[in-house]
């Protein structure tokens, strides 16, 4: 693995872990986007935290496939 590989796992962790913690905010932190009614933000906040797992398992499945060869 070389280190472009390695910069982009972590990159791809990264945000991973930050897409979920936005979708958090946006669930269960009130003034976060005060603007928009509770079940947009939670709606919004979902799709966050999805897209968050599947950025991370992309993540992770491209690190294995590189470790076999």
């Amino acid at each position: 693995m070389n280190a472009r590989d390695k910069v982009l796992l972590v990159f791809g962790i990264l945000m991973g872990v930050l897409y979920t913690l936005i979708g958090i905010a946006l669930i269960f932190i009130p003034n976060f986007l005060a603007d928009y009614s509770k079940n947009i933000k939670i709606g919004i906040g979902s799709v966050f935290i999805v897209y968050s797992f599947f950025r991370l398992y992309r993540s992770v499945i491209k690190y294995k496939l590189r470790n076999e060869n």
